[in-house]
C-alpha cells in the first residue's frame, strides 16, 4: 500500500494505491476508489502540478469506480 497524503489540491484530500486499487478522498469527505490502477499511473497522479486535473484526464473516467460509504 502506498499513501499520499494532504495532496496539495483543492479537489483531493488523499489518495491511496493498494495492488491496483486507487481509493481517492476528496475534500468534501467523499470517498471513490478506482479498479484496475497501476501503480505508474498512481505515482503520475501524486506528483502532476495538477492532481486534480490530472485526475479529470487520466483517472476519473477511464477506470472502473464505487463510491465508499
Amino acid at each position: 500500500m502506498i499513501e499520499a497524503l494532504g495532496l496539495d489540491s483543492s479537489a483531493i484530500e488523499a489518495a491511496v494505491w493498494d495492488d491496483g486499487e486507487l481509493r481517492i478522498t476528496f475534500q468534501d469527505g467523499r470517498e471513490h476508489s478506482y479498479f484496475g490502477v497501476s501503480q505508474r499511473a498512481f505515482e503520475a497522479l501524486i506528483d502532476a502540478s495538477s492532481v486534480g486535473a490530472h485526475f479529470n484526464a487520466y483517472i476519473r473516467d477511464r477506470y472502473p469506480q464505487s463510491r465508499r460509504d
